[in-house]
């Protein structure tokens, strides 16, 4: 294969593998991160469930503080920022062989024969 072909074959594969995620992503269940409001956070400290963190007790209160960053509520709430809507387990199960697929094929590609290549992505396409 040429260069520029080689490139053409690369970014079809890649295509085919985002739209093989996607539906992994589509058919598996959507999850919810906890979530807490500061009023049964309150509660929480009260009851003593949810504790300062070992480096703040002596610390001076800044205004800029979250109240995640000084309180521990891992048990209770999820930050969104690296919440992952899925499963991620589940779904890695069924990525994982799609990337080996990927892998083989960009092999295929770049130290391969063209025909073959071609016929492995129209194999992979169809999956």
């Amino acid at each position: 294969m040429k260069p520029r072909e080689q490139a053409y074959a690369m970014e079809r594969i890649e295509e085919i593998a985002e739209q093989k995620f996607r539906a992994i992503e589509k058919e598996l269940p959507v999850l919810k991160p906890k979530r807490i409001t500061y009023k049964r956070a309150l509660v929480l400290i009260k009851q003593g469930k949810i504790k300062l963190k070992p480096n703040y007790p002596d610390r001076e209160l800044y205004s800029n503080d979250d109240f995640d960053n000084v309180f521990d509520v891992t048990e209770y709430h999820e930050d969104t920022y690296n919440f992952s809507p899925y499963d991620k387990k589940a779904y890695e199960k069924k990525a994982e062989p799609i990337r080996k697929e990927v892998r083989r094929i960009k092999d295929q590609i770049m130290l391969g024969d063209a025909t073959e290549a071609l016929k492995l992505i129209e194999e992979f396409a169809s999956m």
